[in-house]
């Protein structure tokens, strides 16, 4: 090979090189900019979920002292899942009472209002002193047994049993929604939320033990999907 050709050899050689580095950068650009538009979609769903959570929370109708919405109150917005059970007829007068003590335990819980002692009970006539007695002796008694047990019935492979019924207890979630965000029937929700109120009225002695096993015998299809084992 004459020295022409290898001089033309080398500088093909050279473009070839050099447009090899340029179609990596180029590429390399190209990705990094799809990963910075993934990145920047991804924190602005995070931000609008933030934001809409924040509206919720502040379009939420507030007692006189501050604290959240009574349990009235909430039940009269027409849209909750809750609600949509009760005009149905699916929740017994045991489940709405446990629903009532939950949604009260809750708020009192994440206002700190047990452990702080704020003057929660002066607005509804009561001493802040028993109200607050009443409120630990029910987190202590029936909350927290209650919540820790749905915990580790999810940890074993169940459905989030307490992640809905929060929902729709006290985020006033729709059944609608419920269906999406948790990616189940609609009965299986409902049968769920039943089963969570049901076994906090047993914890509760508002009701005989085996009253949740009954309600499963009696559903045993949305018992199924709500990945209850179903007793013999």
């Amino acid at each position: 090979m004459n020295d022409t050709a290898t001089k033309d050899l080398s500088a093909t050689e050279r473009r070839v090189a050099a447009a090899k580095a340029n179609a990596d950068h180029l590429g390399e650009r190209v990705e990094r900019r799809a990963r910075e538009t993934r990145d920047d979609r991804a924190a602005a769903d995070r931000e609008r979920k933030r934001q809409a959570k924040a509206l919720r929370r502040d379009l939420r109708p507030r007692t006189s002292d501050g604290v959240g919405p009574t349990p009235h109150t909430r039940r009269q917005r027409r849209d909750s899942g809750l609600q949509a059970m009760m005009n149905a007829g699916l929740i017994w007068p045991e489940m709405r009472d446990a629903a009532a003590e939950i949604e009260e335990v809750f708020h009192a819980q994440t206002a700190g209002l047990m452990a702080k002692g704020r003057d929660y009970g002066a607005a509804r006539g009561r001493s802040t002193a028993s109200v607050n007695d009443r409120l630990s002796l029910a987190y202590a008694l029936r909350y927290k047994p209650w919540a820790d047990e749905l915990s580790a019935a999810y940890k074993a492979g169940g459905r989030p049993a307490l992640a809905i019924t929060v929902a729709i207890v006290i985020d006033d979630m729709t059944l609608t929604q419920a269906e999406r965000d948790f990616h189940m029937r609609r009965i299986v929700i409902q049968h769920i939320v039943r089963r969570s109120l049901l076994r906090y009225a047993e914890i509760s002695r508002r009701v005989a033990p085996g009253a949740t096993e009954r309600l499963d015998r009696e559903h045993p299809d949305a018992a199924r999907g709500a990945r209850i084992p179903l007793a013999a």
